[in-house]
């Protein structure tokens, strides 16, 4: 079982990593990047220094946009394995093959639980966001993440109305207490429109890897069970 979990994650996550970092490329990094002019900027105003524009800093730009880059795929694999392996790891327990319509399924709940449904409370943050203290942020997302997880779990796999209840009060519940906010009269350096195009983008993007860790890991586990199936005939 260990053996399906990690060959599942790993394929799975490697290639909706891969995928995703095109549109993170051509979607949210624009956005970062426009964000941090505005940040430095910011910066420059408050220490009433002038920014360098030499050859050196222009060349130093560049290296430094190929190393954000090739961190950028890294991340995004890794995250992309990480979830894979929780997606496999509940395909494994829901006990049966599926489709690929049926892991889109899969993929868009994943979506929701980890980043649509948190982003409800904490949308993603540009740089130069007004933001409440990382801790309280860190566990209210974990909190809601896994609440968003038992409840989606009760709502769709359970026929009888009172789990079904249980499980929308799960997702509920998170919002009701509400997430942490910043401190009153913080503001942020970034337009208002920069950062809500940078939440659209940035949710966008993680839906394409979610629905293609989706597909990815029912396809692989599809090909795992047939081959299980080829053994066990062979060698019977």
């Amino acid at each position: 079982m260990l053996y399906r979990l990690l060959i599942t994650g790993l394929i799975s996550g490697v290639v909706a990593g891969a995928v995703a970092t095109i549109f993170h490329f051509f979607m949210v990094q624009p956005l970062i990047l426009e964000a941090e002019k505005y940040e430095i900027q910011s910066l420059v105003v408050a220490t009433s220094e002038e920014p360098s524009l030499s050859h050196t800093h222009e060349t130093q730009a560049l290296g430094d946009g190929i190393l954000r880059s090739t961190f950028t795929f890294i991340a995004n694999v890794i995250v992309g394995i990480a979830f894979g392996i929780l997606l496999a790891t509940g395909l494994t327990l829901y006990g049966r093959t599926i489709g690929w319509i049926e892991g889109i399924g899969w993929g868009v709940s994943g979506f929701l639980a980890f980043s649509l449904l948190p982003a409800l409370g904490l949308p993603p943050e540009v740089p130069g966001s007004a933001t409440a203290e990382l801790f309280p942020r860190q566990v209210w997302w974990l909190s809601t993440a896994f609440a968003s997880v038992i409840g989606i779990a009760l709502v769709v796999f359970n026929s009888q109305y009172i789990w079904k209840a249980a499980g929308l009060t799960a997702l509920i519940v998170p919002h009701l207490i509400g997430a942490p906010k910043p401190p009153p009269g913080a503001v942020g350096a970034v337009p208002p429109e920069l950062a809500a195009h940078f939440v659209v983008n940035t949710l966008f993007f993680t839906a394409v890897m979610w629905i293609i860790l989706g597909i990815t890991s029912s396809y692989v586990m599809q090909r795992l069970d047939a081959n299980d199936k080829m053994s066990f005939q062979t060698g019977a």
